[in-house]
Protein backbone atom coordinates (compact mmCIF):
# COMPACT_ATOMS: atom_id res chain seq x y z
CA UNK A 1 0.00 0.00 0.00
CA UNK A 2 1.03 3.72 -0.66
CA UNK A 3 1.36 6.41 1.83
CA UNK A 4 -2.29 6.11 3.32
CA UNK A 5 -3.63 9.50 3.26
CA UNK A 6 -6.72 9.41 5.33
CA UNK A 7 -9.37 11.47 4.53
CA UNK A 8 -8.15 12.83 1.36
CA UNK A 9 -7.97 9.13 -0.43
CA UNK A 10 -10.55 9.42 -3.44
CA UNK A 11 -10.53 12.55 -3.79
CA UNK A 12 -8.94 14.80 -6.74
CA UNK A 13 -6.40 16.90 -5.94
CA UNK A 14 -8.24 20.55 -6.11
CA UNK A 15 -10.98 19.07 -3.87
CA UNK A 16 -8.22 17.83 -1.15
CA UNK A 17 -6.30 21.20 -1.63
CA UNK A 18 -10.03 22.93 -1.07
CA UNK A 19 -10.99 20.55 1.93
CA UNK A 20 -7.72 20.00 3.47
CA UNK A 21 -5.63 22.66 3.22
CA UNK A 22 -2.03 21.52 3.59
CA UNK A 23 -0.66 22.94 6.63
CA UNK A 24 2.73 25.01 7.17
CA UNK A 25 4.46 22.70 9.36
CA UNK A 26 4.27 18.94 9.33
CA UNK A 27 6.43 17.33 11.91
CA UNK A 28 7.59 13.36 11.21
CA UNK A 29 5.23 12.44 13.61
CA UNK A 30 1.63 14.37 12.95
CA UNK A 31 -1.09 12.32 11.70
CA UNK A 32 -3.28 15.08 9.97
CA UNK A 33 -6.65 14.36 8.35
CA UNK A 34 -6.54 10.89 9.46
CA UNK A 35 -3.24 10.20 7.50
CA UNK A 36 -0.28 8.13 8.60
CA UNK A 37 2.79 9.80 10.07
CA UNK A 38 6.04 9.54 8.23
CA UNK A 39 7.45 7.82 11.02
CA UNK A 40 4.18 4.92 10.47
CA UNK A 41 5.09 5.03 6.74
CA UNK A 42 8.81 4.28 7.21
CA UNK A 43 8.16 1.59 9.63
CA UNK A 44 5.89 -0.28 7.75
CA UNK A 45 8.40 -0.51 4.42
CA UNK A 46 11.02 -1.69 7.53
CA UNK A 47 8.76 -4.16 8.44
CA UNK A 48 7.95 -5.80 4.67
CA UNK A 49 11.94 -5.54 3.90
CA UNK A 50 13.00 -6.83 7.24
CA UNK A 51 10.63 -10.09 6.06
CA UNK A 52 11.63 -10.20 2.71
CA UNK A 53 15.34 -10.03 3.93
CA UNK A 54 14.89 -12.22 6.73
CA UNK A 55 12.20 -14.87 5.54
CA UNK A 56 13.69 -15.59 2.06
CA UNK A 57 17.49 -17.09 0.92
CA UNK A 58 19.47 -14.28 -0.89
CA UNK A 59 19.64 -16.33 -3.42
CA UNK A 60 16.08 -16.43 -4.43
CA UNK A 61 14.15 -14.33 -6.47
CA UNK A 62 11.48 -11.74 -4.63
CA UNK A 63 9.25 -9.40 -6.68
CA UNK A 64 7.57 -6.73 -4.95
CA UNK A 65 4.73 -4.43 -6.76
CA UNK A 66 3.82 -1.57 -5.36
CA UNK A 67 3.61 2.18 -5.66
CA UNK A 68 6.74 4.72 -6.58
CA UNK A 69 6.36 5.87 -2.89
CA UNK A 70 6.74 2.91 -1.17
CA UNK A 71 9.46 1.77 -3.62
CA UNK A 72 10.65 4.89 -2.29
CA UNK A 73 10.58 4.27 1.33
CA UNK A 74 11.88 0.47 0.81
CA UNK A 75 14.90 2.06 -1.02
CA UNK A 76 15.33 4.38 1.52
CA UNK A 77 15.78 1.76 4.40
CA UNK A 78 17.64 -0.74 2.08
CA UNK A 79 20.63 1.74 2.16
CA UNK A 80 19.87 2.66 5.95
CA UNK A 81 19.32 6.33 5.05
CA UNK A 82 17.89 8.46 7.74
CA UNK A 83 14.02 9.11 7.16
CA UNK A 84 14.95 13.15 7.37
CA UNK A 85 16.90 12.93 4.12
CA UNK A 86 17.23 14.94 0.88
CA UNK A 87 17.73 11.59 -1.83
CA UNK A 88 14.48 10.43 -3.07
CA UNK A 89 14.41 7.47 -5.40
CA UNK A 90 11.97 8.07 -8.30
CA UNK A 91 10.03 5.19 -10.59
CA UNK A 92 8.43 5.57 -13.77
CA UNK A 93 5.09 3.43 -14.27
CA UNK A 94 6.57 -0.47 -14.09
CA UNK A 95 9.87 0.73 -13.21
CA UNK A 96 12.22 -1.84 -12.29
CA UNK A 97 14.17 -2.01 -9.76
CA UNK A 98 16.98 -4.83 -9.04
CA UNK A 99 18.62 -5.05 -5.44
CA UNK A 100 20.56 -7.96 -4.00
CA UNK A 101 21.85 -8.97 -0.48
CA UNK A 102 24.52 -11.43 0.88
CA UNK A 103 26.09 -11.58 3.97
CA UNK A 104 25.28 -8.38 5.30
CA UNK A 105 26.13 -6.84 2.03
CA UNK A 106 23.30 -4.88 -0.34
CA UNK A 107 23.83 -4.26 -3.65
CA UNK A 108 21.99 -2.06 -6.06
CA UNK A 109 22.16 -3.85 -9.81
CA UNK A 110 20.15 -1.27 -11.40
CA UNK A 111 17.07 0.87 -10.85
CA UNK A 112 13.55 2.06 -12.94
CA UNK A 113 14.46 0.36 -15.71
CA UNK A 114 11.99 0.51 -18.19
CA UNK A 115 13.59 -1.80 -21.34
CA UNK A 116 10.57 -3.74 -21.12
CA UNK A 117 8.30 -0.82 -22.36
CA UNK A 118 10.03 -0.38 -25.24
CA UNK A 119 10.68 -3.64 -26.21
CA UNK A 120 6.16 -4.02 -26.38
CA UNK A 121 5.79 -1.05 -28.30
CA UNK A 122 4.56 1.37 -24.94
Amino acid sequence: MEFNNGLLAGLLFEEAAAKYPRPSIKNLHDKIYEQESMIEFRSRAEVVLSKIMHEYPHDKTVAVVTHGGMINMLFRSFINLPLVTEVSVNTSDTGVHLWTWEEGKRHIIFMNRTDHLMESGI
